[in-house]
């Protein structure tokens, strides 16, 4: 077994089958171009069955096979897997999903538009012109940036979704920086405060000892002379 990387795991219990396969295979692909790929189809079929679980096993042994051979090809096992899985094609309720998408609290813009992105790919809209305009109008409505929804409502018909993107980022950015800009402030407002009553004591030239301002032990005790605590000559 090669070290050096997290051998693929398909999650059975995942909400959405079709795509944790897809991301699955995807991961194993890159294996067998990467690490193994030196291994035979026969070896790279093995670590598929191996990696994709007992669950994704049984399913593999219901398979019927035209050709025998076909079944330690890892591209013919791809195959059977992608149909077994497909999912029942459902456009309008992905189209549902994709509405209700919006910007979670901690999530930055382009991670929401890339949640969005791979959502209205199972929308099966009409050609790219429209789901780049399903994007711009989800990305208004999901986004959590009043001011960014409004400035992209002040654009034409020609916007195109990177531009809309475009202003989303900016704004975002500009909000982290006034933020950052005040935690600053605060932070040196709040050094400047404390070293107003943590100041060094200095030694005082009355008696020679270190205190408090105004606090000269000499003061109202002992008389001075020549600036000099009378108790030191």
């Amino acid at each position: 077994m090669a070290t050096g990387f997290t051998p693929p795991t398909m999650n059975w219990n995942a909400s959405d089958i079709p795509d944790e396969f897809n991301s699955f295979k995807q991961y194993c692909n890159l294996v067998f171009d990467g690490p193994f790929l030196k291994k035979t189809e026969k070896e790279k079929a093995s670590y598929i069955l191996l990696w994709i679980g007992r669950q994704g096993v049984d399913i593999y042994n219901s398979f019927v096979w035209e050709n025998e051979q076909d079944k330690v090809k890892p591209k013919a096992i791809w195959e059977k897997y992608g149909k077994h899985l497909a999912p029942r094609s459902n456009y309008r309720l992905a189209r549902f999903q994709l509405q209700q998408l919006r910007q979670e609290p901690n999530e930055n813009i382009d991670n929401f538009t890339t949640r969005c992105r791979n959502q209205a790919a199972k929308c099966k809209f009409r050609d790219q012109q429209e789901t780049n305009e399903r994007l711009i109008e989800q990305l208004v409505i999901g986004t959590r940036h009043k001011k960014a929804q409004e400035k992209i409502h002040e654009k034409d018909e020609n916007l195109s979704l990177d531009e809309a993107i475009d202003y989303a980022r900016t704004y975002e950015a500009t909000i982290a920086h006034v933020a950052q800009l005040n935690k600053t402030n605060e932070i040196q407002k709040s050094v400047h405060a404390l070293s107003k009553f943590a100041k060094p004591k200095q030694k005082c030239q009355n008696c020679g000892t270190e205190h408090e301002a105004r606090k000269c032990p000499a003061y109202g005790t002992s008389q001075t002379i020549g600036q000099k605590c009378v108790a030191r000559k």
